[in-house]
Formats: C-alpha cells, structure tokens, sequence
C-alpha cells in the first residue's frame, strides 16, 4: 500500500474551489488539482467533488507549460481511467511550483 498524506493538509496541495452548477439548478461545490500518475509521471487537472467524487478530468499535460487550474476544460471522457488509478494508488496530488 502506497502511503500519501491525509486529504485534510489541504496546504500541501494546490486546490481551487469552484461552482458548478448542477442540472437542476443546485450548486455543487468542487476542487480542481494537479495529480501526478507515479509510475509514467503524466499530470492530470482533475476536478472532483467535496466528497472526492471525479467530475472531469484533463490530461495527460505538459508538464513545463501548465496553467492555472481554471483555465482548463474539464470533462468527463477520462473520469472512468482517472477512478481506476485512483482505486489502484497510481495517482497522487502534487503542487507544482
């Protein structure tokens, strides 16, 4: 088992909070991330709920040109890769400086 620090040292991350406003109107808290696959090192944008489910996803990104967080398109098209390295540890958050 791979060991990462607890999601509540949120300052080691780089996170956004944005809004996203469901169908029916509601609005739908979520955070947006850089996460880093640790065996090819590919950088995904990946936004997901408070409750940590994946909402969209963006990658892999060039890792010498990323932007801001916002600036990205989210979708869903990689959300199905995106739980599958997550349930098998292959993703970690990182804070790119």
């Amino acid at each position: 088992m791979v060991n990462r620090p607890p999601d509540i040292l949120l300052k080691y991350f780089w996170l956004t909070i944005a809004e996203n406003k469901k169908k029916d109107g509601d609005v739908m808290a979520t955070t947006k991330g850089f996460w880093q696959h640790i065996e090819t090192g590919d950088i995904y944008a990946v936004e997901s709920t408070t409750f940590g489910k994946i909402v969209g996803g963006v990658g892999p990104l060039d890792p010498d040109n990323l932007q801001k967080l916002e600036e990205y398109k989210y979708t869903p098209a990689i959300n199905q890769w995106l739980k599958r390295a997550l349930a098998e540890n292959k993703l970690h958050r990182i804070n790119p400086d």
